[in-house]
C-alpha cells in the first residue's frame, strides 16, 4: 500500500513521497519506533467530557432505506412496489400524539420540509413509533429530495372538484 501511495505522491510532486524502502517511512514516521510504540500504546484514556444534545426541532426523523427501494432491481419492479411495505415506504407515520399535536389525521396529506427539499406524503397513524417522530423512508423518488436537518410538517388543504 505505501509504494502506490509513493507513487501517487511523486507523481504529484509532493514532499516527503520519495522513500525507497519500508524502513525510510519508518523513519519519517518515528525515528525511534521501539520508544514511540512504548510511549504510545497504552490503557489509559484521557479524560473527556460528553455533551449530549437535545434536538432542536419538535419533529425528530426516524430514516431506514425502504424494503423495496435498495438495489436498481427492486426499485424498478412495479409489482414490489404495489405490495404494502411498498406502499407504506411512501408515507410519513407519526403515532396518535404527535399526530394531534401537528393537527393532523390518518389519511390526509401532508408537506414534509426539511433541509432544502420537500415531499408531499399521506400521513399514516404507526403507534409503536415515540412521541416527536414521523418514521420516512429514504432511497425512493417520493422522499429524494429531502435533506437533513430539522424537520416542518404542514397540512396540505385538498378542495374537492365538482
Amino acid at each position: 500500500g505505501w509504494k502506490v501511495l509513493r507513487m501517487l505522491g511523486a507523481l504529484l510532486d509532493l514532499p516527503g513521497f520519495h522513500a525507497e524502502t519500508i524502513e525510510e517511512v519508518r523513519k519519517q514516521i518515528a525515528p525511534d519506533l521501539k520508544a514511540w510504540a512504548r510511549a504510545g500504546l497504552g490503557n489509559t484514556v484521557t479524560p473527556f467530557t460528553w455533551e449530549l444534545r437535545t434536538p432542536r426541532a419538535s419533529l425528530e426523523r426516524i430514516a431506514e432505506f425502504a424494503i423495496y427501494g435498495t438495489d436498481p432491481v427492486v426499485r424498478r419492479s412495479m409489482p414490489l412496489q404495489k405490495t404494502a411495505d411498498g406502499k407504506a415506504s411512501r408515507t410519513a407515520r407519526f403515532n396518535a400524539a404527535t399526530l394531534a399535536k401537528l393537527g393532523l389525521a390518518s389519511g390526509a396529506r401532508a408537506r414534509i420540509r426539511q433541509g432544502n427539499g420537500a415531499a408531499v406524503l399521506a400521513v399514516v397513524l404507526d403507534n409503536a413509533l415515540p412521541d416527536g417522530t414521523v418514521r420516512i423512508a429514504r432511497g425512493i423518488a417520493e422522499t429524494a429530495m429531502l435533506g437533513e436537518g430539522d424537520i416542518s410538517v404542514e397540512k396540505i388543504q385538498e378542495a374537492a372538484v365538482a
